[in-house]
């Protein structure tokens, strides 16, 4: 199989086997572009050393896949739809388990610190992106069927931040207060 179809030379792209032409600008395609980024940009912790944050990005790369076909699709039958719906319930949970080893959050905080909390902290705004375009892209396309998916993006930035604070306490960071323009 060639990487290049020449398919794409004009401006048209599909996201079927049929190949129905689809203008690239199309609000799908930058659903699907910026899926793509936060899959790649959660692919840096595959070198973390913190180990559940490794599993558990890694894990994060494999739903988005799915996601991704399922927009695409793949039908969203009741047995993915329950899936996503723990996939959330599981990202509260990570939430409240994280956010009690972490001290109590009194004022904004800068992203920075160490490697993994960088990775997080970016890969948290790719998916605050992902979560605006997905949401423009439903009331385009009125796929009320996905609505789910928005509600698994928004958690999920929610993780992903919280995961940052995480990495860098274990690698004995402090949160980096935001301090007023004064």
């Amino acid at each position: 199989m060639n990487v290049y179809t020449r398919f794409g030379d004009n401006g048209k792209s599909s996201i079927d086997r049929n190949k129905n032409a689809m203008d690239k600008s199309s609000s799908v395609f930058e659903v699907l572009g910026t899926l793509d980024e936060l899959t790649s940009t959660l692919g840096f912790l595959h070198l973390s050393k913190i180990s559940d944050i490794k599993k558990i990005t890694i894990n994060i790369q494999g739903d988005l896949i799915t996601l991704g076909s399922i927009i695409i699709g793949k039908p969203f039958t009741n047995e993915l739809k329950n899936a996503c719906e723990k996939k959330i319930t599981n990202f509260e949970k990570l939430i409240d388990i994280y956010t009690a080893k972490l001290p109590l959050l009194k004022s904004f905080i800068l992203p920075g610190g160490c490697i993994e909390s960088n990775y997080l902290h970016l890969s948290r705004v790719v998916c605050r992106r992902l979560e605006r375009v997905f949401v423009k892209y439903l009331r385009e396309s009125r796929r009320k069927d996905l609505e789910i998916i928005s509600k698994y993006f928004n958690r999920l930035s929610d993780l992903l931040f919280v995961l940052a604070r995480y990495a860098n306490k274990k690698r004995n960071y402090g949160d980096t207060v935001w301090k007023a323009l004064k």
